[in-house]
């Protein structure tokens, strides 16, 4: 395959058939309600004190486990959705959640508890998550890749925000169990069937011997024609570590501002309640940013969005370290321009490594996001050790110029044409 500067998000939007319309929005739909599995998780950490009689930090250490474990299982399925069609994958792990719940719901111990939650975390959303379900996209709908991801995001943490409406009330009224019980039993009814509806073509079907109504051709149908990358060639491309240099340090900072805005503030006097209020605005500047990153990276070079995303941040944290305007509208905009990073970061990746690069590189992306998951615990540390988190702040605008330096060498890369 020849490298040029064409940029394949420039493509023509074509106008869809119902049928693609109703494949993504279920690769929207399907993440997002499996999402929930995730925030399961907080609502399970006092009721595992109380039953099985084990300290708070034990318990979370458990539960955190699901995370990291699911970043390792990505790289794995990076690899095999190259040979084994997305909605297979995402089938199986639809059952594999389902049944890791029932499993959870009735664990005479917190070791077989802790099991089936880290087996539903990181092999279900490993399997039937973000990766695979953007794969579908790739090769369905790679001009509106962005968009959906985009979405996909919104849908998560439309996830978050639902679920401790529905859990909440019924783990108070019927205790943990049937509540997890009723979660395994709703994913193993809805989503394998949403996945075989919508999800899967009648060619992958055939393939898998599972060739269930006939369903219209997509381009999802048609073989790659471009060679799979190796890990050892997406290792050696310089795009590649661009890429994570740009990339790693906006999911840090995403991860580390919304694990401390509360402490932010309560160190300033202010109130959970009153910080509430700036977390609903910033949750709400983050869904309106994922959406509106992800209609304009279908549009404009994902490397351009990079460093107008890394620019905003470098300007955030350098006001909030030096204390030159209020936090919360900076907390907003920062944090909307943030929620951008995986619509980003998807249409990046096919637009440097093609169609059959995209589920390998995203899942060697995986290992290194999990560096993420630290860094709400290592600002927090960075705060007491520097006595501010003004000076925190510092240091983080120094890793988002690093991140703005990245994008913008990123830019002078070549780009694959599809």
């Amino acid at each position: 395959m020849v490298e040029t500067d064409v940029h394949p998000t420039r493509a023509v939007h074509h106008k869809l058939s119902w049928a693609d319309r109703a494949t993504l929005i279920a690769a929207v739909l399907v993440p997002g309600l499996l999402g929930g599995v995730q925030g399961l998780g907080n609502f399970l950490v006092i009721p595992f004190m109380k039953d099985f009689g084990a300290p708070r930090g034990s318990v979370i250490f458990l539960i955190e486990v699901g995370t990291l474990c699911m970043y390792l299982t990505i790289a794995l399925v990076g690899r095999i959705l190259t040979m084994v069609a997305p909605w297979l994958i995402m089938f199986v792990g639809a059952l594999i959640a389902g049944g890791a719940l029932l499993l959870l719901s009735v664990a005479p111990s917190l070791a077989l508890a802790a099991a089936g939650f880290i087996a539903a975390q990181s092999l279900g959303l490993g399997l039937c998550g973000l990766i695979a379900s953007q794969t579908i996209v790739v090769r369905r709908a790679p001009e509106r890749q962005g968009t959906v991801s985009g979405a996909q995001t919104v849908a998560l943490a439309l996830t978050g925000v639902a679920l401790p409406l529905l859990v909440a009330p019924q783990i108070e009224t019927h205790g943990w169990r049937p509540t997890v019980a009723w979660c395994g039993v709703a994913v193993l009814v809805f989503l394998p069937a949403m996945i075989v509806l919508f999800l899967r073509t009648r060619s992958e079907a055939a393939a898998a011997g599972l060739d269930f109504a006939p369903d219209e051709r997509s381009q999802s149908d048609l073989p790659f024609d471009e060679a799979v990358p190796s890990s050892l060639e997406i290792l050696s491309a310089p795009a590649f570590w661009l890429l994570m240099l740009a990339i790693v340090p906006v999911a840090i900072l995403a991860q580390a501002l919304a694990v401390n805005i509360i402490p932010f503030y309560a160190e300033r006097g202010v109130g959970l309640k009153e910080a509430g209020y700036v977390l609903a605005a910033v949750g709400a500047g983050a869904a309106i940013g994922a959406i509106a990153i992800g209609l304009i990276v279908d549009r404009v070079h994902p490397a351009a969005v990079m460093t107008g995303v890394a620019a905003t941040a470098v300007l955030g944290t350098g006001l909030l370290s030096l204390q030159l305007a209020p936090p919360a509208p900076i907390f907003v905009v920062m944090m909307g321009s943030l929620a951008g990073i995986a619509p980003t970061l998807n249409v990046a990746v096919r637009c440097y490594f093609g169609k059959a690069g995209y589920a390998p590189v995203v899942g060697l992306v995986g290992p290194f996001l999990m560096l993420s998951a630290f860094s709400g615990a290592g600002a927090g540390w960075l705060r007491d050790r520097l006595g501010t988190y003004q000076a925190t702040f510092g240091i983080l605008t120094i890793l988002m110029i690093i991140s703005m330096l990245a994008s913008l060498l990123l830019l002078t890369r070549p780009t694959r044409a599809e």
